[in-house]
């Protein structure tokens, strides 16, 4: 019996010290940081916003230890930022909304260096909110209409 206790005890000391550790990272910006993915260990993104509305992209290849700001079309947007996906380290979505309460998907297959519109609502009539892919062709977004409740 003193040797189950033991073991027991043993268990959960290990297994109270052993769970995923966080730390925090130095993006370099002072912008607000909206969303963040990673698509491998060393390869992500995160975007944020600062004055004004306009939308900031991050990069790293290395893990989250340095970032380094991609010049691209989202400082140039006139809307808000909503969410992104990236399916890889080449090809990503992300969906800016803009003030007439249209939502516009835009694509990159050049790890976000060059982005390209794919598809648009009618005005007044979608604003998406998230995206997710399953691979290069086959997407899913999903949002809220202003005639239904839900929209995908």
């Amino acid at each position: 019996m003193k040797n189950i206790v033991s073991v027991v005890t043993l268990l959960l000391f290990f297994t109270s010290h052993i769970n995923g550790q966080w730390y925090q990272l130095n993006s370099g910006t002072t912008s607000t940081i909206l969303s963040v993915q990673f698509v491998d260990n060393n390869i992500g993104w995160a975007v944020g916003t600062e004055s004004q509305g306009v939308h900031i992209l991050f990069k790293t290849t290395n893990g989250g230890s340095d970032w380094f700001e991609q010049d691209t079309l989202l400082s140039s947007l006139e809307g808000s930022f909503t969410t992104f996906y990236f399916l890889n380290e080449s090809t990503g979505w992300f969906i800016a909304y803009k003030f007439d309460e249209t939502s516009n998907i835009y694509k990159t297959t050049d790890g976000g260096d060059n982005w390209n519109i794919q598809f648009t609502t009618p005005p007044f009539g979608a604003v998406l909110n998230d995206i997710q892919f399953t691979d290069s062709l086959i997407g899913y977004s999903a949002g809220w209409g202003q005639l239904s409740s839900g929209y995908i």
